[in-house]
């Protein structure tokens, strides 16, 4: 969530000059609001006030008008969300984008508004939805809440993040929760943060905490939210930069064949909390005697852009395939942030190859010219609109929001406002394939819009996630919202041999049932909040098969005493999309 003052304003640019190495010298402008969209915006439950602990939850002075005794008995039980075993659900092709459509296979509901109520006494938006797919089961996160089903949706166990964490006794509910599945281990990994800022805020105070909660499952059927079933790791991630202490925010995550990697934004303590760099932790999995055993754990950590770079919101790259991503090579880290070139007004991407992630590792950097994608200056990215009432839905900044690396081939998304097409002005979801069969000169394969105007005219889209399988066939979770519709979930895909910068047909995860007013603000025009990011995995045991898990704008209700403006209900759901 915003932190309570923001960084950079949508309308400020953080610029910086850099001699492009590659082949000529270029200055770029990185158009990144560079916010903490991170921590959630939480209000208290009746008879659970929040802690006192400075600004990590921004929480309300006036309680929930329903208490959780009513909230338990108000809520859909599990068996009313599950809509039944997988069936086959067409795709919406009101303006097919490519041939082939696909199916979707929908669908289960899963943890809403409401149940983070009941898990953890408190409300909390964005819902920052996120999922992995194992050989059995399917594991869904969100602020606060974590929760297992088995492929055919039915619930396994459900808790609390906080609770989740207890062997590492977390101060706080924790938030910016991730989570993917380990294929070269049949493991889960789960990431989350928390910070509690020092009462004053002061850039630096011994009360000052950040901390980095890793846990692995013990193999890929977790049982239970327990240690029985999971290890544990807390990572110390106050860092000094400059002269302030720094907590880390909008962490990335991702492994390889023989580490887990976690990207993190970072912030000063005090205000005006400025945005202070990027940095990367590296765990060894140790599966013989360590992490992955039950043993000691350590980390790592790095600044990649130390020597070379400009610094921006970074994702690192999941990495697929026997032997990883080439002999020597970690991962890849990403970012877009709007980064353009004063001479010619084209965008680039900024790629960093990771050497030698557990002994001597080293960084480098390369900037991948996509042409020219945004006008400039753009301004900031439009909100997105929704049926039944002028107020908008937050889409947050072009920073990258995740990558993949399989075959030579790295897959990245971010969100754009193009400056032509179908999609003129809107905000758009948009990918990215990069050629790194040359690690040291990465090329651009390929990238397109995923435009939403085969869902409804005038569609926004955001939040896209990717995920790719052994045919090279990449999969795409995205959210949606439109003047004549609500917000909803929905997902598309391209094959390999499908026409350059094309998607085909969007298919519907969930759509959106109700408009959604809700930012716990007294401003009857702020936007609200939604995202920050959405998941979807390549199922491990069918590669025709891919899990998307996201967001959409559930029915009206809930209306609490500090905000009665705001009624809008967040639910999550998972569908299966099939690429034949």
């Amino acid at each position: 969530m915003y932190t309570g003052t923001d960084s950079f304003q949508s309308t400020q640019w953080l610029r910086r000059v850099l001699a492009l190495s590659i082949v000529v010298l270029a200055v770029f402008l990185l158009r990144s609001d560079m916010r903490s969209y991170g921590q959630s915006r939480i209000v208290a439950s009746e008879g659970d006030p929040l802690p006192s602990i400075g600004a990590e939850e921004t929480s309300s002075s006036a309680e929930a008008s329903s208490n959780l005794t009513d909230l338990r008995t108000s809520s859909r039980s599990d068996s009313a969300n599950f809509i039944g075993p997988f069936f086959a659900r067409s795709v919406q092709e009101k303006n097919a984008k490519a041939p082939a459509p696909v199916k979707v296979d929908g669908g289960v509901e899963a943890f809403g508004f409401d149940d983070n109520a009941t898990e953890n006494g408190v409300f909390s938006i964005p819902p920052d939805p996120h999922g992995a797919a194992g050989n059995s089961h399917i594991i869904a996160i969100g602020n606060l809440i974590i929760e297992a089903r088995n492929k055919g949706g039915h619930l396994v166990w459900r808790d609390a993040l906080r609770d989740f964490f207890a062997p590492v006794s977390p101060l706080t509910r924790t938030f910016d929760p991730k989570i993917i599945y380990d294929q070269y281990e049949d493991r889960f990994v789960v990431v989350s943060l928390e910070r509690v800022t020092g009462s004053p805020a002061v850039a630096t105070s011994t009360s000052n905490i950040s901390r980095i909660l890793v846990a692995v499952s013990k193999d890929g059927n977790p049982k239970t939210p327990t240690a029985a079933d999971w290890y544990y790791l807390a990572i110390n991630a106050k860092t000094l930069i400059g002269t302030a202490e720094r907590w880390a925010d909008y962490p990335g995550l991702a492994i390889d064949e023989e580490a887990i990697y976690i990207t993190a934004n970072m912030f000063s303590f005090g205000p005006p909390s400025p945005f202070g760099g990027v940095r990367l932790w590296i765990i060894g999995k140790g599966a013989s005697g360590g992490f992955y055993d039950g043993g000691a754990a350590s980390a790592t950590v790095h600044n990649p852009y130390a020597s070379a770079g400009i610094v921006a919101s970074t994702q690192p790259a999941h990495v697929f395939g026997d032997g990883g991503a080439g002999p020597g090579i970690g991962t890849y880290l990403v970012s877009y942030s709007g980064l353009t070139n004063f001479a010619t007004g084209n965008e680039a991407v900024q790629i960093v190859r990771v050497d030698n992630p557990l002994t001597a590792t080293a960084f480098s950097q390369q900037f991948v010219n996509i042409g020219n994608l945004e006008s400039f200056p753009p301004g900031g990215l439009l909100d997105a609109p929704q049926s039944g009432t002028t107020r908008v839905i937050e889409v947050n900044d072009r920073r990258s929001l995740n990558a993949v690396w399989r075959d030579n081939a790295l897959w990245m998304t971010a969100d754009i406002r193009p400056n032509s097409g179908p999609n003129l002005n809107q905000t758009t979801a948009h990918w990215w394939n990069l050629n790194t069969t040359v690690p040291a000169l990465v090329t651009l394969n390929d990238h397109g819009n995923i435009g939403g105007e085969d869902i409804a005219p005038g569609a926004f889209t955001f939040f896209p996630a990717v995920a790719v399988n052994r045919d090279g066939f990449a999969a795409f979770g995205f959210s949606a919202s439109a003047p004549t519709i609500f917000a909803g979930a929905y997902v598309t895909g391209r094959a390999a041999g499908d026409a350059p910068g094309s998607v085909r047909s969007s298919g519907v995860v969930h759509e959106g049932v109700d408009y959604y007013v809700r930012a716990f603000s007294s401003s009857t025009t702020v936007s609200s909040r939604w995202g920050d990011y959405s998941g979807i995995a390549v199922d491990p045991t069918n590669n025709d098969f891919f899990w998307v898990f996201n967001e959409f704008a559930d029915q009206r209700g809930t209306v609490l005493a500090g905000f009665p403006a705001e009624d809008g209900r967040w639910r999550t759901a998972w569908a299966r999309y099939r690429s034949k």
